[in-house]
This record gives C-alpha cells, sequence and structure tokens, in this order.
C-alpha cells in the first residue's frame, strides 16, 4: 500500500495504517531526536510524545505527500519545548547501550570523535545538520520544518559543515 493511501487511513482512524506510516520513519525520528537531547532516554520519550500528537492531530494534515515533514515539524517543536522546559542532559551517551553507533558517518572517525565534534556545533547548527544528513530533507523542508528562511538554513549548514571538516582534519594530524 503506498503512503497516500496509509495517511487517507489514518485520518480515518485507523491505528494500523498510522502505525504502518510511523513505521517508516522511527528510525530517523529517534536518531534526530538523539542528536538533538543527547539522551536517549530522553529522545525515546520526545518521540512518543511527537507520535502520540501526531495520531491524535493527524486529521489537520493537508496533503499526504507532507506526512514526513509534518511529524519531524511535531517533533522538532517537542524537542524545542523539551528544552524550554529544563535544559536536557547532555552527557555523553553510553556506548554499551547506543544504537547511536548506527549513525552511518562518510569519514573514519569513532563515535566518540563524533560526538566531540558535534558537540562544538551551535544547537541550530545540529538541529539543521541532523534533519539534513540524518533525515535527508532539503533546505526548503528543514525550512518548513523549524519556521527558518531556506537562505539561514543553507547558511546555518554550510558553517556546520566548515566546523566540522575543520574540526575532522585537525583531529586527524
Amino acid at each position: 500500500m503506498e503512503l497516500n493511501e496509509l495517511v487517507m487511513q489514518a485520518k480515518k482512524g485507523s491505528a494500523e495504517a498510522f502505525g504502518r506510516l510511523y513505521s517508516f520513519y522511527y528510525k530517523e525520528m529517534y536518531y534526530y531526536a538523539l542528536s538533538r537531547v543527547r539522551n536517549e532516554n530522553d529522545a525515546c520519550d520526545i518521540v512518543s510524545e511527537a507520535v502520540l500528537d501526531a495520531f491524535s492531530s493527524i486529521k489537520k494534515l493537508k496533503k499526504a505527500e507532507n506526512f514526513k515533514s509534518w511529524i519531524f515539524t511535531i517533533l522538532t517543536r517537542k524537542i524545542t519545548k523539551k528544552y524550554s522546559e529544563k535544559q536536557v542532559d547532555t552527557l555523553s551517551i553510553d556506548d554499551s547501550e547506543s544504537e547511536f553507533n548506527e549513525i552511518p558517518f562518510n569519514q573514519d572517525i569513532t563515535k566518540i570523535e563524533a560526538e566531540e565534534i558535534l558537540d562544538t556545533l551551535s544547537e541550530k547548527e545540529r538541529e539543521i545538520f541532523s534533519l539534513c544528513y540524518a533525515c535527508g530533507f532539503t533546505s526548503e523542508e528543514i525550512s518548513r520544518i523549524t519556521g527558518t528562511n531556506p537562505s539561514t538554513v543553507r547558511s546555518h549548514l554550510l558553517r556546520a559543515k566548515n566546523k566540522l571538516k575543520k574540526l575532522y582534519s585537525d583531529s586527524r594530524i
């Protein structure tokens, strides 16, 4: 069954159809949340809250083809709300329990190096970088998700990439 049909069924109240939709994106949602909050439990909680909100408000989704960016918008808002309510624990992720190790990097760097390098980015840079590289969104989609101008998204992304390139090359000398 194609995505648009699943969305239409979910809008009619089908929990099974919504569950199938969620199954397409749950890993991306988790990894994105984890890259932002840097705590596995908080990431799981935020994703769960976002999915519940999405399920209860799916009737508000206007275009079925926008499902992915719509659910990531809900997730991004949940993360932002969590940050405004309390400071999220930014301790390093425990290697033995983390699925963060599965995120593919193009360079041969360790998980610890990747975490240290990502920690040097501003919150906005990490948000945009994660949406682009972990989730595959375009700058226009990221703009809609974050409420940021597309040219500002591209500027943040370029700054993040330049920082990461410099830090990576410096760490390999």
